[in-house]
């Protein structure tokens, strides 16, 4: 264990130092998510019961989560994007928290270090250059496939669509 924490208090640093020198942050989703950047900014999940992460978690590149979701959002990192972005600390303690639970300072535990993840705080303005990459077989599968064509319509002055 003490290995680990020494392995995960390493990584850390080199993960900052990584987004510190990022071109580019990853976001992979579900067709649901997309209303949260209508306004032109980042803004975290609100369910019902639950408080809002306060950020929009990122990767700096493919994770686990690239394959699952039909939704993939490249966002350049600009001035504005690298001053607001968080890395993620890593820990090899237990850390019993839910996904659903995690806040922008939270500790992730070691074993997520492929995501590398890092985080924007709620607010932050969605910069020019943006894409968002949408499987275009599986929103048409999606029975509600007419509003989120609706949702990317409105979203056009936010990012580039692209159909894949």
């Amino acid at each position: 264990m003490l290995y680990m924490e020494c392995v995960a208090r390493w990584f850390t640093p080199a993960l900052a130092c990584e987004v510190s020198g990022a071109e580019t942050l990853h976001r992979w989703m579900d067709f649901v998510e997309l209303p949260s950047y209508r306004k032109g900014t980042f803004e975290s999940k609100k369910e019902e019961g639950k408080e809002p992460s306060g950020c929009k978690f990122f990767s700096l590149g493919p994770n686990g989560y690239a394959d699952d979701r039909p939704v993939h959002l490249t966002v350049p990192v600009v001035d504005a994007i690298r001053d607001a972005l968080r890395p993620a600390v890593y820990t090899a303690v237990p850390w019993p928290v839910p996904a659903a639970d995690e806040r922008i300072d939270s500790r992730k535990h070691l074993s997520f270090a492929g995501e590398t993840e890092c985080r924007l705080p709620d607010g932050t303005r969605v910069p020019g250059g943006a894409r968002i990459f949408v499987e275009k077989r599986a929103l048409d599968a999606d029975p509600d496939a007419a509003q989120y064509y609706a949702v990317l319509e409105s979203l056009k002055d936010v990012a580039e669509i692209r159909f894949t």
